[in-house]
């Protein structure tokens, strides 16, 4: 039976647990106790059962690519999916680029959301719609890879 621990690492909790080959794994969280207890029995319940896969490390844009073919095209109408590419391409593809997905933090997203503000061109209306469409809030991408709002 597979065991793990939580760790306090500062303001936020990191999970610690070995794989079915034995390695160790550090996965840090977030700042709340309970998603890392979750995220620690989510872990060791997939080890226990044979279904755990080591989680792939992908880069934004292949992401963002993938999630578009692999969700939006299927769910969405085609305008939507086309305004949706459109402003992922010309927003956050040029600034996340091949940053590892786990690397992107609500701090770096601000920082994209600043540095448009901040362009005398952009009104906040029109980055909102065209950074983050159909709200005015940016997502992150969660562990099962869903989008989520982050603010």
């Amino acid at each position: 039976m597979a065991r793990g621990s939580i760790i306090k690492r500062g303001d936020s909790y990191a999970i610690k647990y070995r794989d079915i080959t034995g390695r160790q794994i550090w996965r840090t969280v977030g700042t709340n106790k309970r998603l890392a207890e979750r995220a620690l029995n989510e872990a060791l319940n997939d080890i226990n059962q044979g279904n755990f896969r080591e989680p792939e490390r992908i880069g934004f844009s292949k992401f963002a690519e993938k999630w578009l073919q692999d969700y939006a095209e299927l769910k969405l109408k085609p305008t939507t999916v086309r305004e949706y590419r459109g402003s992922i391409n010309k927003y956050l593809i040029p600034y996340f680029n091949d940053i590892p997905l786990v690397g992107i933090t609500p701090q770096f997203c601000q920082s994209l959301v600043t540095r448009q503000l901040r362009l005398p061109w952009t009104a906040m209306g029109t980055f909102s719609r065209t950074s983050a469409p159909g709200s005015r809030s940016v997502t992150k991408p969660n562990f099962s890879g869903a989008l989520v709002t982050i603010w």
